[in-house]
């Protein structure tokens, strides 16, 4: 069950935030959450921009919000590793 009685949309409180890095500066949250999808529901991907762009522009690099810890989240079961080029880190977990 995801978050609380009061909240069931929230994320549960052992929910994960992970790092992702080296993602196509092109890419939109559309395409992250197709890409992490089958490891577990996504709650929320922020995508980090410079801003001292006009408009501000991707680092190439992501938070993405998992609802469960325990639900998935992790690529092939790893807190800590890579897949096609992208690099993440489970915050909790490291």
């Amino acid at each position: 069950i995801h978050g609380s009685l009061d909240h069931p949309d929230q994320p549960d409180i052992d929910a994960i935030k992970m790092f992702v890095g080296q993602i196509p500066r092109s890419w939109a949250e559309d395409q992250l959450q197709e890409l992490f999808n089958p490891y577990g529901a996504i709650y929320e991907i922020n995508i980090l921009r410079d801003r001292s762009q006009n408009p501000p522009q991707s680092k190439g690099q992501c938070v993405l919000t998992t609802h469960t810890h325990t639900g998935g989240g992790h690529p092939e079961g790893s807190c800590v590793g890579a897949k096609s080029s992208f690099l993440w880190a489970c915050w909790l977990c490291r």
